[in-house]
């Protein structure tokens, strides 16, 4: 089989997490996990996330094969804009509208191709790059209706830690700055975020608010671990929601209530 850079790291974030002390085979990327989200695991991240963040990193560093990669398009900013017509995604659709109708706003960014194996993590991209001004850039998981709040927030994390490496292996060799990345391998400021409609937070108004601490404490961390990777550049993460019609990019806002 296959290398993925990510290998090993879903079984380190279970293993922090420990949601299978709540029932046998539990992961975090499950709904009933993120509905057991409580203060008891906001603790365990506030204290233990940056050590965390360290493993995850190790990992990555320990499956990447060693050279620089074979392609010049990892962190590129381009509108992909073709779908085919018969595609049912939500996500796919709102996607491509907001790029297609924005000068600033980017899609399928990929961030891992040819770092671990050639014939994986092609597809390993982030939803949507804003350009929000000079060196300042958005990291965006969207979702309409798939996967869950924590799910989406760890994933988004991930592409944050890959960025990272990405980066700090790029000013060590120039053989990894191409013209397709180097704007985006030159901002000060990467802003992690989840965005998702009112709705899509809704099924979890009863645990908002470790919700909305772990976004917070999130954030905090990955700013932290980030400042000794890449000196000077600024990271943080927020979940945001935008409401019902899908009126993007500009009407929505930092989660902080749900209708």
């Amino acid at each position: 089989m296959t290398k993925s850079i990510l290998d090993r790291t879903e079984d380190c974030l279970n293993d922090f997490f420990k949601f299978h002390q709540i029932r046998d085979g539990l992961r975090y990327s499950h709904k009933e996990s993120c509905l057991a989200l409580n203060e008891q695991h906001l603790s365990h991240l506030k204290e233990g996330g940056i050590a965390l963040f360290e493993n995850l990193y190790k990992i990555v560093e320990s499956n990447w094969n060693g050279r620089a990669p074979n392609s010049e398009q990892n962190w590129r900013l381009t509108k992909e804009l073709n779908m085919k017509v018969a595609n049912p995604s939500k996500e796919k659709r709102l996607e491509k509208k907001i790029v297609g109708e924005n000068e600033n706003w980017f899609n399928q960014s990929p961030t891992a191709s040819g770092l671990a194996d050639s014939n994986r993590d092609r597809k390993m991209a982030v939803d949507l790059v804003h350009k929000k001004g000079r060196k300042t850039f958005e990291f965006i998981e969207l979702k309409i209706n798939s996967n869950t709040p924590l799910y989406a927030a760890i994933e988004i994390l991930l592409y944050g830690l890959l960025y990272l490496f990405y980066r700090a292996q790029s000013m060590e060799c120039d053989v990894w700055k191409k013209p397709n990345n180097k704007e985006l391998l030159n901002a000060r400021k990467i802003e992690l975020k989840v965005l998702a409609p009112g709705q899509y937070y809704a099924a979890y108004r009863k645990n908002l608010q470790n919700l909305q601490d772990f976004g917070s404490i999130l954030s905090g961390l990955i700013g932290e671990f980030a400042k000794p990777k890449i000196h000077g550049l600024i990271m943080n993460f927020n979940f945001e929601e935008f409401q019902a019609g899908y009126d993007l990019p500009e009407n929505r806002r930092r989660l902080t209530a749900v209708g």
